[in-house]
């Protein structure tokens, strides 16, 4: 036991906190299925796995990243969602690790500690938005390793770390162009600010971000030519660029929630946007702990508290930027400019699952404030701040505990597996029923490899059933989805077999309204085999009509 103890604190502390926050997820890492973001992000690395071009084939407002690693993954591993779960397992394992490595020069103490159990315990309350791999969050990581990049960048004035950096947010930007954007400003402004008390206060502004600059341009000139070489760069750029922001502001309408204002408790889309996961979770199953009270002030808490960390954030710039450690001012001035600007990638859809996914940096300004709060009361009153330190740990312990609960809830709620090719998962009984009926009633409907349709928020029925897409759309992401096109797919193909969820997601439009010409054309060319109806999700069935 000793030999294990020694040899465990042997380890780089960053290493330990990956190793810990990937044995957390462990046992909830292949629990509950995302129908709309994994499922389409698993049938359009299928479909790019099949030879078909993003952009050209498949439609996606979102930039090309998170598609090309899940092809290449399932190229790899096998196409199952489990292997994107494991990935985004690594992926918040080294998130955990990079927030440390930022934190520590601004919390030395035991503070530090808030930041990756704080983003460990986003990511058991806000399930499952940290389970799926979804462009976020990976975003998120490159954007987190260019901070790391810039400060040793800034020490060093190693050209090779300028590369660096600029290849982290070249890659922020190939997983999700509006965080990448924030990033680059960020990060850029941050090296600018810090530059004359670094390394690089002797060397020109222009010399000094260049490397940072070649290092960037040669993931997106790599990016480019590779799109432009498949034929698919004009509709790339009227895809991701034109196009998806407009869909966006008209598709969404989630403002930033009330902190002190009502909240609409009976508002079952409002609950569903603005409710921590977890709690929604406990809300549908009728558990106190998801009760309407206990709701609103989760979404309160969540929101207050990262209004908090965007006020104070100027005041730990001016603390901290004096201090006399040039690793702590430059690394106060980088997360107190980068949290607040990235900060804005929560628009234009405020919801809840956006709101987490941009948090973990402002955790990096809380624990610096905590730290400077409690030097100052150690100053004055040590038995207040010693007080205070214990108070903290044991609240951090009971919120442990009440974490560990969660999780054995949520392998209770999803303890059915899927049992179908490509979803290796543990889903409610009603997922289950859902998926394997109208995976049954594909199966025998279409001969396999045929053309089929699924709308809109199922596009994992492509993968578990072995159909395609007759049209480049899943009907997932809001944006330049033309009705005609889809009619033209279902027509040209001969598509006979639809399993169709026209109720759709809470925050959009109904599917008569987003799509009336195909709403017409299944209403006119096909029959209603069958509807299921399990726990308030209905979806129906369709054939082609045979001709009279």
């Amino acid at each position: 036991m000793n030999f294990v103890s020694a040899f465990w604190r042997r380890i780089p502390e960053t290493i330990r906190t990956a190793v810990v926050a990937a044995l957390a997820q462990i046992p909830f890492v292949d629990r509950s299925v995302v129908s709309l973001d994994e499922g389409q992000v698993t049938a359009i690395g299928q479909r790019l796995l099949s030879g078909e071009v993003l952009y050209r084939d498949v439609y996606t407002g979102i930039f090309p990243g998170i598609y090309w690693l899940a092809a290449a993954l399932f190229r790899v591993f096998g196409t199952d969602v489990l292997v994107l779960r494991w990935t985004q397992l690594v992926v918040n394992a080294a998130t955990a690790a990079c927030l440390l490595a930022l934190v520590r020069p601004l919390a030395p103490g035991r503070a530090r500690w808030l930041v990756p159990i704080g983003y460990m315990i986003l990511v058991v309350v806000s399930f499952p938005v940290f389970t799926m791999l979804a462009y976020s969050s990976l975003s998120l990581l490159a954007a987190l390793c260019a901070l790391l990049m810039a400060r040793r960048y800034l020490a060093t004035a190693r050209p090779l770390d300028g590369v660096l950096t600029g290849l982290s947010l070249g890659v922020c930007v190939l997983f999700k162009q509006n965080y990448g954007a924030l990033a680059l400003l960020a990060v850029f402004a941050s090296l600018v600010w810090n530059r004359r008390d670094s390394a690089l206060a002797d060397k020109p502004l222009l010399r000094a971000l260049a490397f940072p600059v070649l290092g960037g341009s040669s993931i997106g000139a790599t990016a480019a030519l590779a799109i432009a070489c498949s034929g698919a760069f004009p509709s790339f750029v009227s895809c991701t660029l034109l196009t998806i922001f407009r869909g966006q502001i008209e598709a969404f309408d989630q403002p930033l929630p009330p902190v002190f204002g009502s909240h609409p408790s009976t508002d079952g889309r409002f609950l569903f946007l603005y409710s921590p996961g977890l709690l929604f979770g406990y809300l549908v199953r009728g558990h106190p702990w998801g009760s309407p009270r206990v709701i609103s002030l989760a979404i309160r808490a969540g929101y207050a508290s990262a209004y908090f960390a965007l006020a104070i954030a100027p005041l730990c710039a001016w603390r901290l930027s004096r201090h006399r450690d040039a690793e702590v001012r430059r690394t106060a001035r980088a997360v107190t400019l980068f949290a607040p600007v990235f900060f804005l990638g929560i628009f234009p859809s405020a919801i809840w699952s956006h709101l987490v996914a941009v948090y973990p940096t402002l955790l990096l300004i809380d624990a610096a404030a905590i730290t400077l709060v409690l030097r100052a009361i150690r100053t004055r009153r040590p038995a207040v701040a010693s007080g205070l330190t214990k108070v903290a740990a044991t609240f951090g312990g009971v919120i442990l505990l009440v974490g560990a609960a969660a999780m054995l809830d949520l392998r209770r709620w999803y303890s059915e597996p899927m049992r179908l090719p490509g979803a290796t998962l543990r889903v409610s009984r009603r997922e289950a029923s859902l998926y394997r009926n109208a995976d049954d009633f594909l199966r025998a409907c279409a001969p396999p490899g045929t053309a089929v349709f699924v709308a809109p928020d199922m596009p994992l029925l492509y993968v578990t059933s072995a159909r395609t897409n007759p049209t480049p759309y899943d009907l997932v992401i809001p944006g330049d989805v033309r009705d005609e096109v889809l009619v033209a797919g279902l027509r040209d193909r001969r598509v006979d077999c639809v399993v169709l969820n026209s109720r759709m997601y809470v925050q959009f439009a109904s599917f008569e309204r987003l799509f009336p010409r195909l709403a017409q054309y299944l209403q006119t060319n096909f029959a209603n085999i069958r509807e299921l109806n399990v726990e308030g999700t209905a979806w129906e069935f369709l054939r082609r009509k045979r001709p009279s």
